[in-house]
């Protein structure tokens, strides 16, 4: 007997909550996107008027190293493999319902790791 957990889903409920967490993945992703431009682009200027500026350099290095990552295609994938799925009901582990209802991929660190993302979820 095996001890691991189980829970079976309807396929296309299934379906239905992956693609409105990837919707909503993508809306967050697109509000930091902006956010990010609009602070690189204003240490950008910010540097232009001032090249030889460390600080300002140092702060439009720091602007790009937080560039929100769109993990969309996670989502996409598992919306195909489920779409191609023939059964009605499919058995999840624990952690693939983890992933899939309730949205908690392993990248939800880098996501809560980038400020833009993090302000973008209402997390700031």
């Amino acid at each position: 007997m095996s001890d691991k957990r189980t829970i079976e889903a309807n396929r296309e409920r299934l379906i239905d909550t992956v693609k409105t967490n990837r919707n909503a993945h993508l809306a967050v992703f697109y509000d930091a996107v902006k956010d990010w431009e609009d602070d690189l682009k204003k240490a950008v200027a910010e540097l232009a008027e001032s090249p030889l500026n460390a600080e300002k350099l140092a702060k439009a290095s720091r602007i790009n190293l937080f560039k929100p990552k769109n993990f969309s295609r996670e989502y996409e994938r598992a919306i195909a493999q489920l779409e191609m799925d023939v059964r009605e009901t499919i058995v999840l582990s624990l952690s693939e319902a983890n992933q899939l209802i309730s949205d908690e991929w392993d990248f939800v660190r880098d996501i809560d790791g980038n400020q833009y993302m993090s302000k973008a979820k209402g997390l700031m």
